[in-house]
């Protein structure tokens, strides 16, 4: 080959994937960022762990054992158990600890992070994908989904898959991407209960696009969204087969959250009560997003509002850049995406943030448009692009650096944290793991119970039984024959000197969230000693009945 033929080759290469390599280079950037975020300190942050992570780690377990569970477990009051298999591959490589079981969901965060990138890369142009994807990177709100082993962050992995998916159908017209979206959309139903409001976004958006942008091309435009409806249809028919089968599990569940079902809307006497009940949900729901946030005992969301001034300050001007764009559909997709999943505390009574957790890439969008705009603006003059580029600079650190501080700074001293994630059992748990051998325990708690899912996931071989007053017979009785424990929680933390009274010798463990008193087994003559003196004070103690 000689040089001219070589030096028309690389320039056949650079012209068809020269352009490629700031796409690739921000990818890199952005996924180095998402590991860090979601990675660094992943088995304290939050601390403990939670029972319905617990109860899914153990799901994991039995995957790992039995094979094929099908497409959903009764686990925490029901749930579609797709991320259970990806959480059973990553045991079967790493082993089942705390850590790996927070990693699985995290690599599903870290991977949400590149895909959203690329699909606002198809949406827009490289300056607003490469800002939509920063402020969607530093989201503590999907940080934080992603740091916990709780299904809703496969909900916005799949989210953003379609995106990319979609868009791509859309730009080159393929049959094939329309069948790959398709797929890709079917995939969410395994992921989280709260998908189906994506789906209703996703109505809205086809519906969108046949009025508005293919009302003259209507059947090609049927013909493509029938290829990825019946793609979608095999994709997902494990799980319809289920809820056909099984309606009290998954129907008559999600209707069990339905708004329908609360006492305010049943209380509600007209059609015009029944609406102020929906508007007061949805000012609450905002508030609890962005100035009054609750914490929630399930996914310990709620201990700072998760939407940010200085996120409000971009989402503004945002919302109306897509108004005044709403003809395209990128634009049209965002409006549309935001306000359906923004209904969903509005028609369902419970898990608020992670019901909408599909929000995080979308107003990360948004957000960017202003910022992008201004950008694109300031081309004009050097001076001006500069200023610009401080600008969006000042405006993304800022939102990020707040974002990431009220994560990483607090969250895990905040002592409703520690109460969701069951920090005390964790770290009664690990106070077990120094024992030697592995002693019978009396467990003595007014919150939880012996057979809590945080207990079977962290010491699934430990014997014991409850001695509490609420989950079992209120007892300090000890079966000397073997080693034993006793493990004193909350309310029963004043029990450790009785117990060590009542039987000398033992080992006393005193913490600020525990007590427990570790009790050695009698050798053989201490024990045939003690069962004497037993048999001799009851047989006694009959007598004196007797004769009284």
């Amino acid at each position: 080959m000689n040089s001219s033929e070589l030096l028309s080759r690389r320039r056949r290469f650079a012209a068809r994937f020269g352009g490629l390599w700031p796409d690739v280079a921000i990818v890199v950037v952005l996924l180095a960022f998402a590991l860090v975020t979601r990675l660094v300190l992943l088995g304290d942050i939050p601390p403990g762990l939670h029972g319905d992570e617990a109860g899914f780690g153990l799901e994991s377990r039995r995957i790992q054992h039995e094979g094929d569970i099908g497409a959903w477990s009764n686990v925490a009051l029901g749930t579609p158990a797709g991320t259970f298999y990806w959480a059973a591959a990553i045991f079967s490589l790493f082993g089942d600890t705390v850590y790996t079981l927070r990693v699985s969901y995290a690599l599903l965060g870290v991977a949400t992070v590149p895909v959203a990138y690329l699909a606002f890369r198809v949406m827009f142009e490289k300056t607003t994908a490469t800002i939509a994807g920063l402020l969607f990177c530093f989201s503590a709100w999907h940080i934080h989904f992603s740091r916990v082993a709780h299904v809703p962050v496969a909900w916005v992995l799949v989210e953003a898959g379609v995106m990319l998916a979609l868009f791509l159908a859309l730009r080159y017209e393929s049959i094939l991407l329309f069948a790959l979206t398709g797929a890709v959309f079917a995939a969410g139903i395994y992921t989280y209960g709260g998908y189906p409001v994506f789906v209703l976004a996703m109505l809205a958006f086809l519906g969108w696009l046949a009025v508005a942008r293919y009302r003259d091309r209507l059947l090609e435009f049927a013909s493509w969204v029938g290829v990825m409806v019946g793609l979608a249809i095999i994709v997902g028919l494990p799980m319809a087969s289920y809820a056909l089968d099984h309606p009290s599990d998954y129907i008559d569940r999600n209707r069990e959250r339905s708004v329908a079902r609360s006492p305010e809307y049943k209380s509600a006497g007209n059609l015009f009560e029944r609406a102020h009940v929906l508007y007061s949900r949805e000012v609450d729901y905002l508030q609890l997003a962005v100035t009054d946030p609750r914490m929630d005992t399930v996914d310990g969301a709620g201990a700072f509002p998760f939407v940010s001034w200085a996120l409000v300050v971009l989402l503004v001007p945002g919302g109306v850049i897509c108004l005044l764009r709403w003809r395209e559909p990128a634009y049209a997709f965002l409006l549309l995406g935001i306000v359906v999943i923004a209904l969903a505390p509005v028609l369902t009574t419970d898990a608020a943030y992670r019901r909408t957790v599909g929000l995080t890439p979308l107003l990360a969008g948004v957000a960017a448009l202003p910022l992008a705009t201004l950008l694109a603006w300031a081309r004009r003059r050097l001076a001006l692009t500069v200023a610009a580029g401080v600008v969006v600079a000042l405006a993304v650190g800022t939102v990020s650096a707040i974002d990431l501080t009220r994560y990483f700074s607090t969250y895990d001293d905040d002592p409703g944290v520690n109460e969701v994630y069951a920090k005390t059992m964790s770290d009664v748990m690990s106070y077990v793991d120094t024992l030697p051998g592995s002693p019978y325990v009396y467990f003595l708690s007014g919150r939880w119970s012996f057979d809590h899912e945080t207990r079977k996931f962290l010491q699934p071989h430990l014997q014991g039984e409850d001695r509490s007053a609420r989950f079992g017979v209120y007892s300090l009785d000890a079966d000397r024959s073997k080693d034993t424990l006793f493990l004193f929680l909350d309310a029963y933390t004043d029990q450790v000197d009785r117990v060590e009274a009542r039987y000398p010798g033992g080992r006393t463990f005193v913490t600020d969230e525990f007590e427990a008193y570790y009790l050695p087994k009698l050798a053989g003559t201490e024990l045939s000693s003690l069962l004497g003196l037993e048999t001799r004070d009851a047989a006694l103690a009959g007598k004196q009945a007797v004769a009284a």
